[in-house]
């Protein structure tokens, strides 16, 4: 159980992909602002990995933010994306903080080049 209470001190971005008629019968995928959100991002990192494209670093961030029921327009679901400032932070998994309910733990995974 965790005892502080957390600092959330980043003003994150919210967005939800939405599919948008691309004007030929197709459509496309477009990122929508829907608000933003108070969090605390904490880090940690992984071993490197190689690949095609060079060597590559996984990066995992727990994200805190203040609780919201599911239903709420701003609730970090899975596949929605956070964003600060040119930083994207995809959204995998959202759960209670602790067993007060007052807070959500998001996660995302990234990878860095190195």
């Amino acid at each position: 159980m965790r005892n502080q209470i957390p600092k959330l001190s980043h003003l994150l971005t919210l967005e939800d992909c939405v599919s948008l008629p691309d004007g030929a019968g197709g459509s496309q995928k477009k990122w929508q602002k829907l608000g933003a959100l108070w969090a605390r991002l904490d880090v940690s990192s992984h071993p490197r990995s190689a690949s095609q494209a060079g060597v590559l670093r996984r990066i995992n961030w727990q994200i805190t933010l203040r609780a919201l029921p599911p239903s709420a327009k701003l609730y970090p679901h899975p596949g929605r994306r956070f964003r600060l400032k040119d930083a994207l932070y995809p959204i995998h998994t959202t759960v209670p903080y602790d067993a007060s309910g007052k807070y959500l733990l998001s996660t995302s995974l990234t990878w860095v080049a190195e």
